[in-house]
């Protein structure tokens, strides 16, 4: 069993045995890569779609955690100085 980040490392250390993001346009590699999930029912529609997803939201997560680690503050910030709720 993988948990999310395993399966992340997973198809990241996939693309770079292939070369990069050129491999889900070549479709021997890619062929290849479908091969190693045939048993599991992947199909060649589903790893691009992970990869897609991967390049949509991991770069995301990535990003967040470099601000994370450098304390710089996020975007958006709660004020607990302004008590607008109407009660008093």
């Amino acid at each position: 069993d993988m948990n999310k980040t395993d399966v992340i490392s997973f198809f990241q250390e996939l693309r770079i045995y292939y070369g990069g993001n050129e491999f889900l346009n070549k479709t021997d590699l890619l062929n290849d890569a479908e091969n190693i999930f045939a048993d599991m029912k992947i199909s060649k529609l589903d790893i691009k779609r992970i990869y897609r997803y991967l390049d949509k939201n991991v770069k995301k997560e990535t990003s967040a955690s470099k601000k994370h680690a450098n304390g710089e503050e996020d975007e958006f910030e709660i004020d607990d100085d302004d008590d607008d709720d109407g009660m008093e």
